[in-house]
This record gives C-alpha cells, structure tokens and sequence, in this order.
C-alpha cells in the first residue's frame, strides 16, 4: 500500500527490548495512513532521520487475531511475518549487508474497528547463532 498524500490517523508504536544486557525502551509518535480491508487492518507511515528527512517506510498489516506483517523498505527493509507460536525466517537487508535472523512470536493481541485499534505482540529474535532478546510493540491507531 502506498501512503496516501493525506494521512489520516495518528499512530503510537512503544517497543520494549529485553536482552541479557537490560532493557531498552522507545517510543513513536506520529501520523500514518489507516484503512480497514478485505483482509485486514492495514497502517503505513513514513520513517524518519534525526533530522525530519524521510528514510522509510513501513507497512503493518493484520491478517488475523494470530497474524501480522510487517514490511519495511528504505534505508532498511525486511518482512516479518509475525504468528504466533510460529518462527519465521526474516532477512533485515541494510546498507552493508543482509542479516538472516529468526523470529519466534509468543503472544499477539489486537481489536481494530473503522475509526483505528490496537495491536500488542510479543516475540524473540535470534540472529545466527546468538539469542537477540525479548522483544514487546504496543501500537496504537486513531482515525484523526
């Protein structure tokens, strides 16, 4: 789905990380393009640099209670196909290369109706060999 010229909801996405290392927390703010259909709930928003510039896209769509993707291109891009209690190959292709992990879903949580909703999901990630941490979005979508 491409953005539309107008956006037409305001989005929250929160993300908690948990590794051996600790916890790190961040949150997103901004406006995304929203629209229920046949299949699903779909939200697209741009990325942005430090400096407002725009490097990216990314599009969440919701399949069923137990299914999502997410799918961003730009500076990054990959598709993560979220299921729970399912693993899924991911390639996060960057400038300097392709890294092949895996991610495991444990939990996803979602309403959605015409005027927005809310999606919780929960999963790990491996990279290669190595355990990558616990990982928690919390998005929210409102019609504006």
């Amino acid at each position: 789905m491409e953005i539309k010229n107008t956006e037409n909801a305001v989005l929250s996405v929160r993300s908690i990380q948990k590794t051996s290392d600790g916890s790190d927390e961040s949150e997103l703010n901004t406006t995304a393009y929203y629209q229920l259909t046949e299949h699903g709930p779909e939200i697209a928003y741009y990325e942005v640099d430090d400096t407002g510039k725009r490097i990216g896209r990314t599009l969440l769509s919701v399949l069923s209670d137990h299914l999502f993707t997410l799918n961003k291109s730009g500076f990054t891009s990959s598709t993560m196909i979220m299921e729970t209690g399912k693993t899924h190959p991911v390639a996060y292709k960057t400038p300097y290369g392709t890294i092949d992990m895996q991610v495991f879903t444990s939990r996803i949580t979602s309403a959605f109706n015409e005027n927005g909703g809310h999606l919780t999901a929960e999963y790990s990630l491996q990279v290669g060999d190595n355990f990558h941490g616990f990982q928690t979005i919390d998005l929210t979508v409102q019609r504006k």
